[in-house]
């Protein structure tokens, strides 16, 4: 987009992600997502609530599988929680996170954001 816009109008700032979701507490994060230890790494799944259908049904679908090698948060969005997966070890889903989204990207080893858009548009004001 830059090089459509004339030099003294454009600004390249890069993603507009707030500094403090960089400065969580991983430990916090295990014990809210009922983790057992550090035994894998941590994969942070954020759907989102628009559009999040397929992503939440793919995850779940693949969820043994990911599960034989990662911890997974899973944040699929209001409404979207599965009552049958409540309990499975090293799955925790959320409708959403606020406060407790610093300390999950710290845990966090992978972060996958389908809806990444709809993320920024959330938590970045």
């Amino acid at each position: 987009t830059m090089k459509y816009l004339p030099a003294e109008k454009a600004v390249l700032t890069g993603s507009p992600i707030r500094r403090e979701l960089f400065h969580g507490d991983a430990e916090k994060s295990l014990h809210y997502c009922g983790f057992p230890d550090h035994s894998k790494p941590v994969l942070l799944i954020v759907g989102g609530s628009s559009g999040s259908k397929v992503i939440n049904e793919t995850v779940r679908k693949v969820l043994p599988e990911l599960l034989e090698q990662f911890y997974i948060i899973h944040l699929c969005g209001k409404g979207n929680l599965d009552e049958k997966l409540k309990g499975v070890i090293g799955y925790a889903q959320f409708e959403y996170a606020s406060a407790e989204l610093t300390d999950m990207f710290a845990l966090a080893d992978i972060s996958w954001f389908p809806l990444f858009l709809e993320f920024l548009s959330c938590y970045s004001c």
